[in-house]
């Protein structure tokens, strides 16, 4: 996500002692459009922070690139979202997790292959109460709610259901042994979801 027109401000930073200063960062989102803000508290003896952020209009064709070698459709909708950052300076790995996540999204659409039909359609989704642990790889969702889902499913004239024709294969394994560790160490994400509507 390629952020752009940042400005940043800091004030009462030090590595004397262990308080806190104030910070505050806005940019605008250059892939469709949307701004972003984080401010809030950051210490540098250690390293850590408290951060709001808060992300307004935010079209979901930016993140939609990340996720091509995965999915094989466009993705298209409009999204606010607000949350906490926290950060610590901790070993092996710095702590970063996201909390108080609050998203409210509209007009979601999804458009797989040409011809495939595969097309699924939302008003909108709201997130509330939701966490993201980038140490642990989980999120949890306190509570999920969709508005007008709208999906057409059929079998293909090939025989597969066209859903199937959204989700790209996995790459073939490579021979790289550094490869294989890499994949093996990678432990998958975990999704909790408390409530749906």
């Amino acid at each position: 996500l390629q952020v752009v027109n940042l400005a940043a401000e800091a004030s009462d930073l030090t590595t004397t002692s262990s308080a806190r200063g104030k910070a505050r960062v806005t940019g605008d989102i250059a892939e469709g459009h949307g701004s972003v803000k984080l401010e809030g508290e950051v210490g540098l003896a250690p390293v850590g922070g408290r951060l709001a952020l808060e992300a307004r209009d935010v079209r979901l064709r930016a993140a939609a690139r990340y996720l091509a070698n995965v999915v094989s459709a466009t993705l298209d909708g409009q999204s606010d979202v607000n949350a906490v950052v926290e950060f610590a300076a901790a070993e092996p790995a710095m702590k970063i997790a996201l909390r108080e996540i609050a998203v409210r999204s509209k007009d979601i659409q999804l458009r797989g292959p040409a011809g495939s039909g595969a097309n699924f359609d939302l008003a909108a989704m709201t997130i509330d109460g939701a966490e993201l642990n980038l140490n642990t790889r989980q999120i949890t969702i306190a509570k999920l709610s969709l508005d007008g889902p709208r999906a057409m499913v059929r079998r293909l004239p090939d025989g597969q259901i066209n859903w199937l024709t959204v989700f790209r294969a996995k790459p073939g394994q490579t021979t790289g042994t550094s490869d294989k560790q890499e994949a093996a160490a990678a432990e998958p994400w975990k999704v909790i979801l408390k409530e749906a509507a």
